[in-house]
């Protein structure tokens, strides 16, 4: 019997926030992806990573073309764990986008995107969705 303050469990939804990870970049990208998941909450962003050893445990890691040690070989091992890899590539740079896509990135924006389409992105690879992060009370779809 529900009453009083008991929280009423039935119904409800709730989504995970996927957990990301960003290359560390010179370039202005990397830093509004860091923004944008701090201000939106469309994902938990748990690391900054400055090699690729560092990437562990995330749903999606974001990796510009600059990364000095970027290889093909990276992107196949973080995809072989499971980590959707999203690749970031300045405007016009057409080596970057043949190498990116030579090595099979799941998704690739240029890297003055909006960083909240770039987040959005993420949680549709990933299965989060257009789902809430906000548990929903009621019939599917109540507000």
């Amino acid at each position: 019997m529900l009453g009083g303050n008991e929280p009423c469990s039935r119904g409800a939804v709730s989504v995970v926030r996927p957990a990301v990870a960003t290359v560390l970049s010179p370039r202005p990208w990397e830093g509004r992806i860091v923004q944008a998941a701090a201000d939106s909450g469309l994902v938990r962003l748990t690391t900054r990573a400055f090699n690729p050893g560092e990437i562990q445990g995330v749903a999606a890691v974001v990796v510009g073309s600059e990364a000095p040690w970027l290889r093909a070989g990276h992107i196949s091992d973080w995809k072989a764990r499971q980590i959707a890899v999203v690749g970031m590539y300045p405007p016009g740079d057409r080596p970057a986008i043949a190498r990116l896509c030579g090595a099979e990135v799941d998704q690739l924006f240029v890297d003055d995107t909006d960083a909240v389409i770039v987040l959005r992105a993420i949680r549709e690879i990933v299965g989060g969705g257009l789902q809430s992060d906000v548990p929903v009370l009621g019939r599917r779809g109540a507000i």
